[in-house]
């Protein structure tokens, strides 16, 4: 009985940890990104602000006409510099090698994509 309850209270505890994770920077820019490389807006709309969001509904209005395939981008996160609620990502694609950048804002415990 003292076994089973360990096991349970091993499992309750790690189930916490993992959901009170705050994902990093990184990890959010590099989710919105292959979001949406594959079209997937509506999921890289999560991973943005409001204002950034508008910016992603223009995009899958364009990406609609392309007449080429969703591919996920393989993303290289090159640095991560973060100051108080706002964090710059620098990274590159398997499509691009050419550094590109993303700002990124903390609202409340996530951190979000912003223009």
């Amino acid at each position: 009985m003292k076994k089973v309850v360990l096991v349970v209270g091993c499992v309750v505890f790690s189930m916490v940890m993992v959901s009170c994770a705050v994902a990093k920077p990184d990890a959010v820019a590099t989710k919105f990104i292959e979001a949406t490389s594959q079209r997937n807006f509506a999921e890289a709309k999560t991973y943005c602000n409001d204002a950034m969001a508008e910016m992603v509904d223009m995009t899958s209005t364009f990406a609609a006409l392309a007449e080429t395939e969703p591919t996920k981008a393989v993303v290289n996160v090159v640095s991560t510099k973060i100051e108080g609620d706002s964090a710059t990502v620098v990274y590159t694609t398997d499509a691009d090698a050419k550094e590109k950048t993303l700002h990124l804002k903390k609202e409340g415990k996530e951190w979000k994509v912003v223009i």
